[in-house]
């Protein structure tokens, strides 16, 4: 016993003497890295079921972050057979997804609209990739508009010698645009073969479009640009409604 106590004794004191403290620290970084990995395979028998419900609403891309609440597109897919929904909307017949991914031509794509439930297949269908970004901006776009009333601009022309009664009509439309708050450019232009108009006529119709845009609450937005008897844009914005 003696002896071995010697042997143990003299084998840690040569590895204290001869590893230095920079190779002591290496071992030290093996073994927390060996640890460590062991955890990470450990890790998903360790969520919690909540946890690896929340984990599901991720969908991982190589070398992105995760994208949350988007769901597969083309090679992403892994079912083996998917229903495939119809030009018109209904859902069709079941084909094996690699069929429907070796006929896509370029520009289109095969995106996952519904996941797999019990008893059936996930639910997908083609796009064209340029189609759809077009539809999901016009979509923003009409989204902006309802939230900001102004982002909508209308257009109201309006010639020099402009009769009352048409005067009235297009003074009408502008006090309702500008009652919802959109943005109504003017443009003020001389008609082809209509009567000569006076300077001062000129001034009265110009008097009665900021007239109106003033009874309606609204305001000009940039200056009027433009000569008289020319052509003339008058810039409004009407007050959004809270």
């Amino acid at each position: 016993m003696q002896s071995s106590k010697c042997i143990f004794s003299t084998a840690a004191a040569l590895q204290r003497t001869f590893i230095t403290p920079f190779e002591q620290r290496q071992l030290q970084f093996v073994f927390q890295s060996s640890r460590a990995s062991s955890l990470c395979r450990q890790a998903p028998r360790l969520l919690s079921p909540l946890a690896r419900q929340q984990q599901k609403r991720y969908y991982y891309v190589a070398g992105t972050n995760p994208v949350k609440s988007r769901l597969p597109q083309n090679d992403e897919i892994k079912a083996f057979s998917v229903h495939l929904v119809n030009e018109d909307g209904t859902l069709g017949e079941l084909h094996r997804t690699r069929f429907l991914l070796d006929r896509l031509v370029k520009g289109e794509a095969l995106i996952m609209v519904a996941e797999a439930e019990a008893g059936r297949p996930p639910v997908c269908k083609i796009i064209n990739r340029k189609e759809q970004a077009a539809a999901d901006r016009e979509k923003k776009k009409k989204a902006q508009a309802t939230k900001d009333p102004s982002s909508t601009v209308k257009n109201i022309e309006l010639n020099w010698a402009i009769e009352s009664n048409d005067l009235g009509h297009r003074m009408d439309r502008l006090k309702e645009f500008l009652g919802k708050g959109y943005k109504v450019d003017l443009l003020l232009q001389k008609k082809r073969k209509g009567r000569p108009t006076t300077m001062e006529e000129a001034q009265e119709l110009v008097n009665t479009v900021k007239q109106t845009v003033e009874d309606a609450g609204g305001r000009e937005y940039k200056e009027m640009t433009g000569d008289l008897l020319r052509q003339v844009m008058l810039f409004t914005v009407g007050k959004v409604q809270k």
